[in-house]
């Protein structure tokens, strides 16, 4: 095997690892939310938050991928990196705020 199957097989795995860790906030942010004691509305709008950020975050990174001067990987793996921080952080977000301020950065940073 040479370096760049090495590098395509290194990419591959770390891409699955990171895709399968994806929908977890998606799918236990509501209850999280809950616990946490915010209200059906409260976390309906956390949900809101963090799909419409998910929309800027994909049109920025469209239009910043677009440009000659910047690399689409730095790109990716800068939001790779702030998605991941705010999940780490996620288990301190315990007021409507903070969880206010984890839905949308996670959805800006993952919609990359």
């Amino acid at each position: 095997m040479d370096g760049r199957d090495c590098a395509l097989h290194c990419t591959n795995s770390l891409a699955l690892a990171s895709f399968s860790g994806y929908f977890v906030p998606f799918v236990f942010l509501p209850v999280y939310a809950k616990t946490a004691g915010l209200d059906n509305m409260e976390v309906a709008l956390l949900l809101s938050i963090l799909g419409g950020t998910n929309l800027f975050g994909r049109l920025i990174a469209g239009a910043l991928g677009g440009k000659s001067w910047v690399d689409a990987l730095i790109i990716n793996n800068v939001a790779l990196v702030l998605a991941g921080g705010a999940t780490v952080a996620l288990p301190w977000c315990d007021t409507h705020y903070l969880l206010v301020t984890f839905s949308a950065v996670f959805g800006l940073c993952v919609g990359k």
